[in-house]
């Protein structure tokens, strides 16, 4: 996210207006905040969506069972692991162990292409809940062997780099929002993460299943860093997106340029800071925007990011402030609390237009301050080289503040190395 450097004056009135507003909008919004367990099932439906597709039919961890390769590639899994646990002193090691090796995951893709091309049973139960359960509906298209192939890079990607971050500490994209929460050798996190992983392995000769022991650890990894954000305000149309979801259906679209006003976030550095004032302003703009018949709704997109773990989510704040403060109605405006990053501020909104049905030929409006908009033109470098794909096009300024943009259904494809919004 783009930061400007503010009065102090400034700062402090925006953090005072929240404690005036919150209370009130909680009360408007019925949206309660509360402590829960770790949301396992949302980040791996979220995260790992191709082995939750496995894993929730009965044919298909039949037909992986029954797979002799892949039958005794979770065998030999669950030895490195149970090795693992009599050896390891720190955390990294078990990084090292619990990692899929390059050849692991060529012999998984391997037998997974096979099992797709050469029985009936695996190919019909895979494509039938591939397009039922997956959470990102990319595969509403023609589902066949290189789908398998992409769908299983990610998963293997993914579950890889969540055990360097998360347990080596290394490779985090961004350390300073993203990064490992403990030392690698505090001997209280090695501890559990040899309980974790302890009660689990004795469970593998009966489950015999190539992705138990592996998932159970990266969805470990997360949870003992507390890094849950990818689930948090799930699901949106129960909570923040439920009235505004609900408006769409009565709405004219013909009478607006844009479908929708996108507020980028702008995340304080002051973990007291509830809403940076830069944040505040560009609320204030884009409420005058949709008085004046711009769009029929306003999207506040970002997640908690700035400082690092910060409790203040950069969507909700906004929304408080909009509702609360500047008298918007909550029908009018969605939120997007999960980006961390301008390039998933766009592709998350693009998700969102697909999701809920919004017009995807009527382009959406981003408004942020003049630098950010400037940049913001010109990301489709970045896109290319973090995400390998552009979840929109047409993107053309309309001011020094504002872009246009049209969404693109590649924006459904998840990202494997950012498990904190993928």
């Amino acid at each position: 996210m783009y930061y400007l450097k503010h009065s102090l004056v400034t700062l402090l009135i925006v953090f005072s207006v929240f404690a005036d507003v919150a209370d009130t909008f909680a009360q408007s919004t019925n949206e309660t905040v509360t402590s829960v367990a770790f949301p396992e099932q949302i980040i791996l439906h979220k995260t790992f969506n191709f082995l939750e597709v496995i894993d929730k039919s009965d044919v298909l961890k039949q037909e992986v069972k029954q797979n002799a390769v892949l039958r005794n590639l979770a065998k030999q899994y669950a030895g490195r692991v149970e090795k693992a646990l009599t050896s390891c002193k720190d955390a990294t090691c078990y990084a090292s162990a619990l990692k899929w090796s390059e050849q692991e995951v060529q012999t998984i893709h391997k037998e997974l292409k096979g099992l797709y091309s050469g029985n009936s049973n695996f190919r019909n139960a895979l494509t039938k809940t591939l397009r039922k359960e997956s959470y990102h509906h990319k595969y509403k298209g023609e589902i066949d062997s290189t789908t398998i192939r992409k769908a299983w890079k990610d998963t293997a990607l993914g579950l890889n780099h969540i055990l360097d971050v998360y347990f080596a500490g290394k490779g985090a994209r961004y350390p300073a929002i993203d990064s490992i929460s403990f030392d690698t050798s505090d001997q209280n996190f090695v501890a559990l993460i040899h309980q974790s992983l302890g009660s689990e392995v004795k469970a593998q000769d009966q489950k015999a299943l190539f992705y138990k022991l592996p998932m159970h650890a990266a969805l470990k990894a997360l949870e003992l860093n507390g890094r849950d954000e990818a689930a948090r305000y799930e699901p949106l149309l129960n909570g923040y997106n439920k009235k505004p979801y609900q408006a769409l259906k009565g709405t004219s679209w013909d009478k607006y340029p844009y479908s929708m006003i996108l507020v980028l976030g702008h995340g304080p550095e002051d973990p007291a800071i509830a809403l940076d004032a830069g944040g505040a302003h560009y609320c204030e703009v884009a409420a005058q925007m949709y008085k004046e018949g711009v769009a029929p709704f306003i999207v506040v997109s970002g997640g908690n990011v700035h400082p690092y773990k910060t409790p203040y989510n950069e969507a909700e704040e906004m929304k408080k402030y909009l509702v609360g403060k500047l008298g918007i109605p909550d029908e009018a405006v969605f939120i997007e609390p999960h980006a961390r990053h301008t390039t998933t501020n766009l592709r998350n909104v693009s998700r969102m237009i697909y999701r809920y049905n919004i017009p995807d030929h009527k382009p959406v409006l981003t408004l942020t301050n003049p630098d950010h908009s400037k940049y913001t033109l010109h990301i489709s470098d970045r896109c290319m080289r973090e995400l390998t794909y552009l979840p929109f096009r047409g993107m053309t300024k309309i001011s020094d503040e504002t872009n246009a943009f049209f969404p693109e259904p590649e924006a459904f494809r998840v990202n494997p190395f950012e498990p904190l919004d993928p």
